[in-house]
């Protein structure tokens, strides 16, 4: 039997978007279920990444509902906080 190695919590932000949205390998999202039910921060940074997802889903599509500008600076920031690993969850590796 292939022993799979243990997942660092930089590999699961890395990888958070991919798992959310189902693409990533069987292997790999193992490991990274693992991971998460063993380390309190990032569980709670993939409930948080779901509930953020969620919650912009909830927006309007409506052209009028959001201005482009608004709409421009929410995704900047998102895609800026995603984007950093250090600011996500505890680093215990």
């Amino acid at each position: 039997m292939i022993e799979m190695t243990a997942m660092t919590c930089q590999e699961l932000v890395e990888l958070v978007s991919a798992f959310v949205d189902g693409e990533l390998d069987p292997e790999t999202e193992r490991r990274l279920v693992d991971h998460a039910a063993m380390c309190d921060g990032c569980g709670t940074y993939i409930d948080q990444f779901r509930r953020t997802i969620g919650t912009l889903g909830e927006i309007p599509e409506d052209e009028d509902a959001l201005p482009d500008d608004v709409r421009d600076e929410l995704l900047r920031q998102f895609r800026e906080r995603t984007n950093r690993p250090a600011e996500g969850p505890a680093q215990n590796d």
